[in-house]
Parts: structure tokens; C-alpha cells; sequence
């Protein structure tokens, strides 16, 4: 979880009952302030700072580090997380300002010869990705971003917006970090998305999960993915949640963190509270089927609001 520009490990033990427990489990004390963006990736997490000064990997169940120098500090910086075939970690880094494209990659294999920055991808991408920082995961060594059509951004370019050729919604696009390629445009389960926002996160280290909202409504849709590869990509919906009794739940419109729990078949949201008399407060939203909803207080004031990826711990080595 990124609180306050600090980065923690929570623990969330789930109970219905109203005995949720929420406890912070470490924290990750190479820098003074992060930015809003954590990547997930086989028990390790890439950390970005606002500045760019340098990049960290971390394993927070070793407790190990790796600085990585970054080649340039461009806020329009994109990072991402993955491993290939052969269970090699690697970051990229995409920079895309409209007029200049560039993609590398550092190799974190310590045996590799490419140990560090320099290995050019070639792309010419007709979509692109926004900042947003819950519309990336990691999943199976490679990362998902929700994108848009590139003509819909394109800096000074006159919009259409009859011309069929243009794809108005939103879709799916995959770094393959085994082919070192991006791939095909992926379906999202909706049409229309254009008029919406929605967020990513991992299920199990086995799906994707969806979380969207139409703009003008309070229903907001949580999806799973049957199947998901670089090339293709399935969905079956988890269950809808009528926001209408909560205000809206903000987090929902404002491309909010959240994780979901399987077992118990239910969402967790995080965000903060609105109010301007007194401070902010970090609160989970825990919505279920049937309309079940409960809030958790994290225990803490929040200047920002906070954000989070779920974590499975693991035992893999950074040199």
C-alpha cells in the first residue's frame, strides 16, 4: 500500500463479521516520498519516486533491495515489472510524449550480460497509455495497461468523431516480456467505454480483475478474466454493486485501488474520506453480493489518497 508517499506492507485478514483486521507488516525506507504507482510481480515490487532519482525493486517478504539507475527522469516515464519463460525478472521503461517514442528494458538476471539499460524494443504504437496509476498490472511475467485509441490524443490532430475507423473505447494492451513485444488490442467486456473509468488488479496471480463505472450511473461492475494471454483475452462478470446508498463511492470514479478477496467473494476499495472539516482518514470499503458493504478504518490520517496491489510473498532472490 503507497500511503503519504510511503510504502508499507499490510497485512488484511477479511472477516464479514465486522472483525477485519488491517495491519501494517513493513515498510520500505529507501526513499522520502514515492510515487502513487507500485508494480506487483512474483513476490516482487517495483517502486518509482517522484523525481525518477532511481528506481527500487523489492522483495518485502526477504526484506531485499535493488537500486536501479534510470536513464533519463522524464515525468512521461511509463515502468513496468515482468519476467520471461525462463523466470528472468526484467523492468521497461516506455517513454511516449507524442513526439518521441522510446522502450528498453533492464535485465535483473545478475548472470546476464544486459544488466542494465540499453536493450531497444521497437514500437510504433497506435494506442497509448495514461498515467493513471491502477490501469497497469503484472500478471504471469506480463503487463496489462487499460489504452486508449492514439488518434483520440494525438497532439493538434482534428477528431472525427463519425469516422468509423476510430475505436472509441477503451481496450487491453500486453507486454510479452518473453517476446519483448507488445501485443494485439484486447477486448474489455463492455461497449462504450469511452464514457467510463475503470481499474485493473490480480487475482491470484491467475486473472484480472475489472472494476468499472459508466459515467452518470452508481452501478459499478467488477469482471474477471476466464483467460488472458498476450494475444487473446476472455471475461466473465464477479458481481455488480449499486453505489447509490454511499454516495458514489469515489474511488469507483476516480480509477481507485482494489483487490479482490475470492473465497469470501467480495471487493475491497481503498480510498480516503472527503471531509474538509476534519482530517482525512484511509478507509477500506469491503462490497459483497447482495449489497453487502462495510467500512474499515486503516487507523490513520492521509493527506493523498491512498492506493494499494495485492502481494503474494515469495522467495525469489534479488542480487
Amino acid at each position: 500500500m503507497v500511503l503519504d508517499s510511503r510504502v508499507w506492507s499490510v497485512r488484511f485478514d477479511l472477516c464479514l463479521n465486522n472483525d477485519t483486521s488491517i495491519k501494517r507488516v513493513g515498510k520500505l525506507d529507501q526513499f522520502n516520498k514515492v510515487s502513487t504507482k507500485v508494480i506487483h510481480c512474483n513476490g516482487l515490487v517495483l517502486c518509482v519516486p517522484y523525481d525518477q532519482s532511481s528506481l527500487v525493486v523489492w522483495n518485502p517478504y526477504l526484506g531485499q533491495t535493488k537500486l536501479i539507475e534510470p536513464r533519463t527522469a522524464h515525468f512521461e516515464n511509463r515502468y513496468c515489472l515482468g519476467f520471461d519463460s525462463c523466470g528472468c525478472h526484467k523492468v521497461l521503461r516506455f517513454l511516449d510524449d507524442l513526439r518521441v517514442v522510446e522502450c528498453e528494458i533492464y535485465d535483473l538476471n545478475p548472470s546476464s550480460s544486459n544488466n542494465s539499460w540499453g536493450r531497444v524494443v521497437d514500437v510504433n504504437p497506435d494506442w497509448s497509455i495514461t498515467y493513471e496509476p491502477n490501469r497497469c498490472v503484472s500478471l504471469k511475467g506480463n503487463t496489462y495497461w487499460i489504452a486508449i485509441d492514439r488518434k483520440r490524443i494525438h497532439e493538434g490532430e482534428e477528431f472525427d468523431w463519425d469516422d468509423p475507423s476510430i475505436l472509441w473505447d477503451d481496450f487491453l494492451i500486453c507486454f510479452d516480456f518473453t517476446t519483448e513485444r507488445f501485443g494485439p488490442w484486447l477486448q474489455l467486456p463492455v461497449k462504450g467505454y469511452f464514457d467510463a473509468t475503470g481499474s485493473l488488479s490480480c487475482v491470484r496471480e491467475e486473472q484480472l480483475g475489472l472494476m468499472f463505472q459508466h459515467s452518470g450511473s452508481y452501478m459499478m461492475d467488477v469482471w474477471l478474466t476466464t483467460k488472458i494471454e498476450p494475444q487473446l483475452v476472455s471475461w466473465s462478470k464477479f458481481f455488480a454493486f449499486d453505489m447509490t446508498p454511499y454516495g458514489g463511492l469515489k474511488c469507483a470514479i476516480q480509477h481507485g485501488s482494489f483487490f479482490i478477496d475470492m473465497e469470501k467473494k467480495v471487493t475491497v476499495l481503498l480510498d480516503s474520506t472527503m471531509s474538509r472539516d476534519t482530517p482525512k482518514r484511509c478507509i477500506a470499503y469491503i462490497l459483497g453480493e447482495d449489497g453487502y458493504y462495510m467500512e474499515v478504518d486503516l487507523g490513520s490520517e492521509c493527506k493523498t489518497r491512498p492506493t494499494l496491489c495485492s502481494y503474494v510473498p515469495s522467495l525469489v532472490q534479488i542480487e
